[in-house]
């Protein structure tokens, strides 16, 4: 079909399904393997490496002016926190009696707003391909329109990744093929593992001059004939943050989780502290991770307790956490193996800690007194996993001043 865009008259290649690539598909922009009916039409496909569009035009237009517009997003609905500072509990600047300070709030207010519509462009992608260039729009220029403790709060979400191109020109330069590859890490962030569907939108422009400005966000739903499944950890386990909150991934060139993160409002380890210009709402939380390989195919996971062993086609997940609970800060990282030690008939023990973290909280009462984690689970041969000990508490309290934990050789 026609579409006018900025008064330049475009041509709109669609598909609704997404189809395995043709099994000799290769990328150089000929497109014999795609067996089209006729040239002026687009075939979306998936490979290993992505997602693949080809096409052609056998208009009397000339490759060097003309160029192609794709505009992809996963995330269906952001929702962000409600725009605090502490929590998910959204500020009043009402409430606040002194003129001064309730202008000040008003005003960052105003700028968490301004802040939180760059934030949503850098979940979509807007890519500008020519044959002898390929540019990302939208995202990148939201990115460099942040400032710059903006930037660094958001740096996960730099864009990254670029489309390949190649293009093939008829004998007779009156018509052209062409194929992109769209790689798994040049996607946008992702709000699940299991990549159903997504949004997918693609123009043929006739010039270079035409600008693409007032083209609509990706609105077409594209369905994957095969969905792609990528992967936190060895373990399978879900994209999720702590306590359930909804996480997001970008992704690697093989579809492996390379950051998962969480959007939240500042929670201080140490206390509440008086609102400042520079916060803001929300910020990026990154989620820690934590996979040690017990044996060949099988696999230990946090830091919400999972097992999975390959091999018997155990895939188990515990209330159990390691390495941090639930509602607590540490900047020490919770990787690296834990002491494992196995028993006569085939039981694990393995050791988490000793550890100390801090705890959020509102209330500046010993606010800074960290709490020491110690624990023991036993994973048996069936793969179920049981706490055999924990111990801990705060320190520097009266009933608990300091701890220590000194093992055995032998446990």
């Amino acid at each position: 079909m026609r579409l006018v865009v900025a008064g330049l008259a475009v041509r709109m290649l669609s598909a609704q399904v997404i189809e395995s690539v043709p099994a000799n598909f290769k990328l150089d922009g000929l497109i014999g393997e795609w067996q089209f009916q006729r040239l002026n039409r687009l075939r979306t496909a998936q490979s290993p490496q992505g997602i693949v569009v080809a096409g052609g035009s056998y208009d009397e237009r000339s490759l060097s002016t003309a160029h192609i517009e794709i505009w992809l997003s996963v995330v269906d609905n952001l929702e962000l926190p409600p725009i605090g500072y502490w929590g998910d509990s959204p500020y009043d600047c009402g409430t606040l009696s002194a003129a001064q300070e309730k202008s000040e709030c008003e005003a960052w207010t105003r700028n968490q707003t301004t802040y939180r519509e760059k934030l949503r462009v850098l979940f979509l992608r807007h890519w500008t391909i020519a044959q002898d260039r390929t540019a990302e729009i939208d995202a990148t220029a939201g990115f460099d329109s942040l400032e710059a403790a903006q930037q660094k709060a958001l740096a996960p979400l730099k864009p990254t990744g670029q489309p390949i191109s190649k293009f093939a020109i008829e004998r007779t330069g009156k018509s052209f093929t062409f194929e992109v590859l769209i790689p798994w890490d040049a996607f946008p962030p992702v709000d699940r593992l299991h990549l159903e569907r997504i949004r997918f939108d693609f123009v043929l422009f006739d010039s270079d001059s035409a600008t693409s400005t007032t083209y609509p966000q990706p609105s077409t739903s594209r369905i994957f004939g095969m969905p792609p499944i990528a992967r936190l950890n060895s373990c399978k386990d879900p994209l999720s943050g702590d306590g359930g909150r909804r996480a997001f991934a970008i992704l690697g060139p093989a579809l492996e989780v390379r950051t998962a993160f969480t959007f939240v409002n500042a929670s201080p380890c140490c206390g509440m502290v008086p609102l400042k210009p520079w916060f803001l709402s929300p910020f990026i939380e990154l989620l820690r991770t934590f996979e040690q390989k017990l044996a060949p195919g099988e696999f230990l996971c946090g830091p919400s307790l999972s097992y999975r062993s390959e091999g018997r086609s155990i895939t188990r997940r515990y209330p159990f956490r390691l390495g941090l609970e639930s509602g607590f800060y540490t900047d020490a990282s919770i990787a690296g193996n834990r002491r494992v030690l196995q028993l006569a008939d085939g039981t694990r023990l393995i050791q988490d800690g000793p550890s100390l973290s801090l705890r959020r909280q509102s209330y500046m009462n010993c606010a800074g007194c960290p709490w020491a984690t110690f624990a023991i689970f036993a994973l048996k041969p069936s793969g179920e996993i049981v706490e055999a000990i924990r111990l801990g508490g705060r320190t520097q309290e009266p009933d608990l001043y300091d701890f220590n934990v000194t093992m055995s050789a032998d446990w």
